[in-house]
């Protein structure tokens, strides 16, 4: 058998590794179809979408799953958990040629409702991880936080409420949104809200409520001072630094230099522990 850079399929090469544009791109492509599909066991769709994109990416044609088998099981190979797994792991991971079967099946069946679904959702949201972990550690790729990062994150602002900024964490299910202030970037989290909120009366939250974000910190709620990366920072370092920074739930990555002024860095993304599993 063809190692993955020999792959060949309908006479084309299978295209990897990936460029590096190109891995920033699928890796957000993938993540986002994940998390849409665990919030929604029926949004198992968008991943499968997001496969038949890469796979044509791969093969360098259009088609379907089927004839994308071999480029994507090539990818996944680079993942640690892609080859053939020992013992001690076979019983806790499916096989990637397993799993893509399942699914490939599962895509081919015209309805997918209640725990038909819900299987099929499980299934994707696997192989996806398997395809993410090959993209950014594979075959010693090399991965920077701007290839990982979160993209046009959400954003508090200090003009308004606490009540819409406690709305879009609880909607969304953010622990945290970066704000920027006159004296820099700075972090709002939900233990920090909920203190400020709790801290009175009944009346006296309703009160705070209707404090703006800056109100809200002149009277009592507590900012994390951001911690700020640039997007070509290695994912490693990084890692280290938030297993001796337990308190930091993000960092912000920003434009420019650690060197520049806090206020004038702009916003590129964010990026948390969980981004870097």
């Amino acid at each position: 058998m063809s190692s993955p850079d020999e792959a060949k399929s309908s006479g084309r090469a299978v295209r990897l590794p990936l460029s590096p544009d190109a891995r920033a791109h699928f890796l957000e492509d993938l993540r986002q179809a994940r998390l849409a599909a665990q919030k929604d066991a029926e949004a198992f769709d968008g991943l499968l979408f997001a496969f038949e994109r890469l796979g044509c990416y791969l093969l360098g044609r259009a088609a379907t799953l089927g004839p994308y088998r071999e480029p994507l099981l090539a990818l996944a190979s680079r993942s640690g958990l892609g080859g053939v797994l020992p013992d001690r792991l076979a019983a806790w991971h499916s096989d990637k040629a397993v799993l893509y079967t399942l699914v490939n099946q599962a895509r081919n069946d015209a309805l997918h409702q209640g725990a038909g679904a819900r299987h099929l959702t499980e299934h994707a949201i696997e192989l996806a991880l398997l395809f993410e972990d090959a993209i950014m550690n594979g075959d010693g790729a090399t991965v920077k936080l701007g290839d990982i990062m979160v993209r046009s994150p959400a954003t508090a602002e200090p003009w308004q409420p606490i009540s819409f900024i406690r709305q879009v964490m609880l909607t969304n299910s953010f622990s945290t949104l970066p704000v920027r202030m006159p004296d820099g970037w700075w972090v709002v989290s939900d233990a920090r809200v909920a203190a400020y909120l709790r801290a009175t009366s009944p009346a006296g939250r309703n009160v705070r409520l209707g404090a703006t974000l800056e109100e809200a910190r002149r009277d009592g709620l507590q900012l994390t001072e951001a911690h700020m990366c640039s997007r070509d920072d290695d994912i490693a370092e990084l890692a280290n630094w938030f297993a001796g920074h337990p308190e930091h739930l993000v960092v912000l990555v920003c434009d420019g230099k650690s060197g520049d002024s806090p206020p004038s860095r702009l916003l590129l993304g964010i990026v948390t522990a969980f981004d870097i599993l």
